[in-house]
């Protein structure tokens, strides 16, 4: 039986990307498994299994308290404080093009760094949205998918022409698939239109970041469940913001 876990960090100071979460579950033997989770709202960390990933916008110095849970018995449970160092001087990288803007996707790194708008971009193809959003399977099984967790500021720029759509089954559309903990998006309008099978939204299909000051002029369209101007479903923090789509 778990009778107790300890946190085993070479360091309670974590920096922007991902850092590894090492716990063990006492006494030795017993079964390991274990699920970890922010408490309450630290704004720009996520955690996906044993990885706690810290976006580039967090705040330096943000102190946040990660629990760890045994899945075998819940009632055994570990708690550590962390502390973001975010010193780095972080390159921006600016976008002017409809070519740009996809290159977010191909790009090494791409979906965790930081990018700037300098003008109004009208696309001219259909958009595949930035990020692969989780899926569920049939088991109920969670599979994480690979979602944004970087920087997008529109500077008060607009993006129009956007037309996400496919005759393949599509969920979770939308600008961006997923939108993860550690990502933000932000100062941006977005027009156009999403057709899809279900869980679509204009700007994220999934919103686990932060959305603010983001006009979403989008006509979202599903066969199924779940639409929303902005986010379908939003996990994370949307403020500032307002859909005028349909």
């Amino acid at each position: 039986d778990v009778t107790s876990i300890e946190f085993k960090m070479e360091s309670q100071t974590v920096g922007v990307g991902e850092t590894t979460l090492v716990a063990v579950a006492l006494p030795e033997g017993s079964d390991q498994t274990m699920r970890f989770t922010v408490q309450g709202i630290a704004e720009g960390v996520s955690i996906t299994g044993n990885k706690v990933n810290v976006g580039l916008a967090t705040e330096d110095g943000l102190e946040f308290t990660v629990i760890a849970t045994s899945v075998y018995d819940p009632t055994v449970r570990a708690t550590i404080k962390l502390t973001v160092s975010n010193n780095a001087s972080n390159e921006v990288i600016l976008i002017s093009t409809e070519e740009d803007l996809r290159s977010i996707n191909t790009r090494e790194n791409g979906l965790s760094l930081a990018y700037e708008l300098t003008n109004d971009i009208v696309l001219t193809q259909n958009w595949t949205p930035i990020g692969v959003a989780e899926a569920e399977l049939d088991s109920g099984e969670i599979v994480p998918g690979t979602y944004f967790n970087g920087i997008f500021d529109g500077k008060g720029f607009k993006i129009s022409g956007i037309v996400v759509a496919s005759e393949q089954p599509l969920f979770n559309g939308g600008f961006f698939a997923q939108i993860g903990g550690s990502g933000l998006v932000k100062n941006t309008e977005f027009e156009g239109s999403v057709t899809a099978n279900g869980w679509s939204g204009g700007i994220a299909g999934i919103n686990g970041g932060t959305i603010e000051n983001v006009i979403s002029n989008m006509a979202v369209t599903v066969a199924g469940t779940s639409a929303g101007s902005i986010v379908s479903v939003n996990r994370g923090i949307i403020r500032n913001s307002y859909g005028i789509g349909k």
